[in-house]
């Protein structure tokens, strides 16, 4: 093989190597936004809404987490049966409470709020500081 043929080849295959490199590196540097503020949400439901109906809630607050880029994290799910007051959790963390206000109104949190209003009995939302 030639000196120009490898010059060709190599060159490029080179440089493109130490460019991903740099980006690779540089991700590491920066990484993910650590969470700082946590967000509980507990709903407890109308008396005899229907299972589809309670599982729906789960989902419709799911997807809000596609629909909000101030949540860093999403967990949920229904309480056990020693906590009556309340029927499912939400729990969510965010970087700031700047983040959380904008998240509180945002159009798809208050959309979910209003869908809400005719299956939701009574709501307990507890703000905290991750340490």
């Amino acid at each position: 093989m030639s000196r120009k043929s490898i010059l060709k080849y190599l060159l490029p295959a080179a440089l493109f190597g130490t460019f991903m490199g740099v980006i690779f590196l540089g991700s590491m540097a920066i990484g993910p936004r650590p969470a700082k503020k946590q967000m509980v949400i507990c709903y407890k439901f109308n008396d005899g809404l229907s299972e589809t109906a309670k599982n729906q809630h789960l989902n419709n607050f799911k997807s809000l987490k596609k629909q909000s880029p101030e949540i860093l994290n999403y967990s949920g799910g229904f309480t056990s049966d020693v906590n009556e007051n309340y029927d499912v959790m939400h729990y969510l963390t965010f970087t700031t409470e700047e983040e959380i206000t904008k998240f509180k109104e945002s159009d798809a949190f208050k959309s979910f709020n209003q869908d809400q209003k005719d299956v939701v009995k009574n709501e307990l939302v507890i703000l905290a500081e991750i340490k």
